[in-house]
């Protein structure tokens, strides 16, 4: 999914910085995002999520 994602981003010259929204208690869904270069973590206004950003 992350693949087709960024592969759109660049097909359509879109800025090639992005981030996402996680559950903090999903390290699964943590993990792939830190495999794909999400790995800048910033707060989030919700308690349970945080921004992953690459």
């Amino acid at each position: 999914m992350f693949y087709a994602i960024f592969k759109q981003m660049l097909a359509l010259g879109r800025h090639p910085r992005t981030f996402v929204r996680v559950d903090r208690r999903n390290n699964r869904s943590l993990a792939l995002c830190h495999r794909v270069g999400l790995s800048e973590e910033r707060p989030d206004g919700h308690p349970d999520l945080v921004q992953r950003w690459g």
